[in-house]
């Protein structure tokens, strides 16, 4: 019971009653079981997740934003260029603000 298989690390960090739990740096308290809490730090010099459970990095998700972005630029394109050949069947250009 209590703390076991839990870790605290730094001036005030607690793991409190948490199992299996990490608390790293000063004032970093885990909240939960199996939780590793750093405080509201920033966790950087990470590589790029490539297994379905890795996390994702923000260069992931804005290259991922970018290529959806791009995709549906492209989807417009068609649509406006099917429409105005008169294979459309509503006539006018997409809407590019939804």
């Amino acid at each position: 019971s209590g703390t076991e298989n839990s870790v605290a690390l730094g001036s005030f960090s607690s793991t409190a009653d948490f199992l299996n739990s990490v608390a790293l740096g000063a004032n970093s308290i885990a909240t939960a079981d199996n939780q590793v809490h750093i405080g509201g730090r920033v966790l950087s010099g990470l590589t790029s997740g490539t297994a379905s459970d890795d996390a994702v990095t923000v260069g992931q998700l804005q290259s991922y934003a970018a290529s959806v972005q791009a995709t549906l630029q492209s989807l417009r394109n068609d649509v406006n260029a099917l429409q105005q050949s008169g294979g459309g069947t509503g006539g006018g250009t997409v809407d590019e603000t939804r």
